[in-house]
């Protein structure tokens, strides 16, 4: 039985005589890779070359034991599997970790007690109570038994140092070549890089941004993410930050900003108007209509709408409001923007909510309210 040349790791193996790993029920999987736009393969069980008779195999024969490898800070272990992850063209990923207490005298060096790192297609798939409407969702999880444990241990000769006390490294149940290592997440993701940065910011295409950084990083992005590295290129800031900046934005111009807060500091509400909304509400302010809406924001806060019908019997957004909830406080604060622009509304069409019309009532106890058609029907 000979050894095959083209990989000198790889022993073809008669699986008759390892029963552990007989006959595994894996389903075969495809997965594409955005590199050579073909698919990878998943097959059956362990790896295997489709040109083996049956009977035979291909098992992965690691010479290189990591048991009792020790090393004198945390930098060296991470360099040492990342050499490893790229030689066997795998990928592990931190499964449990213990740090060490504050004060420790390796807390800067080795920085973990413990440490136990996975394969990224290990674990099993959890049971689940789904009817299997959505039967083809892909998963990492490919029940792959390769673990490596490592821990702090201390010596009068030595000091403190990280030693690996356990390393399973055959792979099973899923491919380790090169083009499945490369559509990993933690593989595609792109580096900062000067010249990639100044190609983001132009109108390149996305096939060949994604031929730049191939070249420059040599990695297989897809174009969700480089998408994603645009996104953030373009605007870093925080939510916080890009809503402050889209206010003072706002604020230029005699645009109107409201907006209130608890005395914790939590959000209460905020209400703001354009220019073109001052300008729409002031030709057409005899009726208004208000509403709210639901889930139109990350947060799930509720969007107060006040619009008005201009000539041409059309519905004009005047007034938007983020609100922390519905009551007549908070409503009435929003509303009362209406004021500082000096409109006096005649009639406001409301659905049947109390909050609404208490509010209107509070804000403006002259105008008169009317529920609409499709509420009284």
């Amino acid at each position: 039985m000979g050894q095959i040349r083209s990989k000198p790791y790889l022993q073809s193996v008669d699986f008759r005589s390892i029963p552990s790993i007989d006959f595994l029920p894996i389903p075969p999987v495809d997965r594409k890779c955005c590199y050579i736009k073909c698919q990878l393969k998943r097959d059956h069980g362990i790896l295997y070359n489709n040109q083996l008779s049956s009977g035979h195999f291909h098992y992965h024969l690691f010479k290189k034991n990591m048991e009792g490898k020790s090393f004198t800070n945390f930098t060296e272990f991470k360099e040492f599997i990342k050499k490893h992850e790229e030689e066997q063209h795998v990928l592990f990923v931190t499964s449990g970790s213990k740090k060490l207490i504050n004060g420790h005298p390796a807390k800067e060096s080795i920085q973990y007690e413990w440490l136990k790192l996975v394969c990224k297609q290990g674990r099993a798939t959890k049971p689940t109570s789904s009817k299997g409407i959505r039967p083809n969702q892909r998963s990492w999880k490919h029940d792959c038994g390769a673990v490596i444990r490592a821990v702090i241990r201390h010596s009068d000769v030595t000091g403190y140092q990280f030693v690996i006390t356990k390393a399973i490294l055959s792979h099973e149940n899923h491919p380790t070549d090169h083009l499945s290592a490369l559509v990993y997440p933690e593989n595609r993701r792109i580096k900062p890089d000067e010249t990639v940065d100044l190609m983001v910011g132009t109108k390149i295409s996305q096939s060949e941004l994604r031929q730049i950084i191939l070249h420059k990083q040599n990695k297989c992005v897809l174009a969700k993410d480089v998408e994603n590295y645009r996104r953030k290129q373009k605007d870093p800031c925080t939510d916080s930050e890009g809503v402050e900046k889209i206010l003072n934005s706002i604020k230029v111009g005699g645009r109107m900003v409201k907006y209130g807060v608890t005395p914790e500091n939590e959000f209460l509400y905020l209400a703001y108007m354009t220019k073109e909304m001052i300008d729409s509400l002031k030709a057409n302010k005899t009726i208004l209509i208000i509403d709210c809406t639901y889930k139109v924001n990350e947060y799930l806060f509720p969007l107060l709408n006040v619009m008005c019908i201009d000539a041409n019997g059309n519905g004009v957004p005047v007034l938007h409001a983020f609100v922390r909830n519905e009551s007549v406080e908070i409503l009435s604060e929003c509303l009362s923007v209406l004021h500082d622009v000096c409109v006096e509304p005649q009639i406001f069409f409301v659905d049947k909510d109390f909050s609404e019309i208490g509010a209107i009532k509070q804000c403006f106890p002259q105008s008169l309210f009317r529920p609409c058609s499709f509420h009284t029907t």
